[in-house]
């Protein structure tokens, strides 16, 4: 005879161990990689390297690869004045203005997000325009680094 208890019983305890075998690998997965981790202690765990190891070859990889390296603002500009693209004159009124709307960005930390979007889209307007009455590329006023061309 067919025990419909005892199939139920059976059932309602491998789905119990079950659940709590998937729980627990889910906790203990978080606990070992929480979001906030480097990448070299991300990369270290991964790996099962040392973490220090890790961290010192992606700086040295930070310092002799030009592309990671910033470029001053002022160099940028003044290489843009030797290329031709911009005279002095620009060269300094694009460094005032920059300064202007650096300072009137400064105090977004404390802003909303859609405060912030509202101040971002506003003094870009101003900026555009700014460089429109200039003739002045409007990517010099935001640009901190030259961008790099895959062609």
């Amino acid at each position: 005879m067919f025990n419909y208890k005892k199939v139920a019983y059976v059932g309602l305890a491998v789905a119990t161990v079950g659940s709590s075998a998937i729980l627990l690998t889910s906790s203990v997965g978080a606990m070992a990689n929480p979001s906030k981790l480097s990448l070299a202690a991300d990369l270290a765990q991964t790996f099962h390297l040392n973490q220090a190891t890790v961290q010192t070859t992606i700086a040295q990889y930070h310092s002799t690869h030009p592309h990671h390296k910033k470029i001053d603002y002022s160099q940028r500009l003044a290489a843009e004045v030797k290329k031709g693209k911009i005279t002095s004159a620009q060269e300094q009124a694009i460094m005032t203005e920059h300064t202007q709307i650096m300072n009137s960005l400064s105090g977004l930390k404390n802003e909303t997000p859609a405060q912030k979007q509202a101040t971002i889209k506003s003094t870009h307007a101003i900026a555009k325009a700014w460089a429109k009455t200039n003739n002045v590329p409007v990517g010099l006023l935001f640009a901190h680094h030259p961008r790099k061309s895959h062609r």
